[in-house]
């Protein structure tokens, strides 16, 4: 039971929720999907597997190369914090940074601040993904790595 001091409110969230709602038909497939014990089961470790192989793909060969932490290592969770505060400098702040990435990389990260970040220069990967998702971390390890050998160069060319 919903309690509210707001009735309007209330009233308002009932008809979204109206449209919002699974379809009978749904429910029963689902339902039926859920009784087969043994497809679960392998549903659930197929998952696990490419849960565990997309993430370690991520760190292995995206952000290990470029000298990127993952401080707290992902468990249960859809994304992976990265830490490129080493990126930053006292004129960078960490959406010049995310734009940079996304310029020059073209690559779109979620900044920690819009995620409450606990420090500057943390950004937010998601790194599930129904399939491909392998593919995808080593197309993002390419795009990291060159994106950092060019930046090197034009710090390089400053001090020249």
């Amino acid at each position: 039971v919903q309690t509210c001091a707001l009735p309007i409110l209330l009233a308002a969230m009932d008809d979204v929720g109206y449209y919002q709602g699974v379809s009978q038909h749904t429910q029963y497939i689902m339902t039926e999907m859920f009784r087969d014990a043994n497809w679960v089961e392998r549903y659930v470790t197929e998952n696990q597997k490419r849960l565990r192989d997309t993430y370690r793909t991520l760190k292995e060969e995206a952000l290990d190369p470029i000298g990127v932490p993952i401080p707290v290592p992902a468990q249960g969770s859809h994304f992976a914090w990265a830490d490129f505060s080493p990126f930053l400098s006292s004129t960078t702040t960490e959406k010049d940074l995310w734009l940079e990435l996304f310029q020059e990389a073209k690559v779109l990260l979620t900044t920690g601040e819009s995620c409450s970040g606990d420090k500057p220069g943390m950004f937010r990967i998601v790194y599930t993904w129904p399939e491909g998702g392998i593919d995808a971390m080593k197309e993002l390890g390419r795009r990291l790595i060159r994106w950092k050998a060019a930046r090197e160069n034009k710090e390089e060319k400053k001090l020249d």
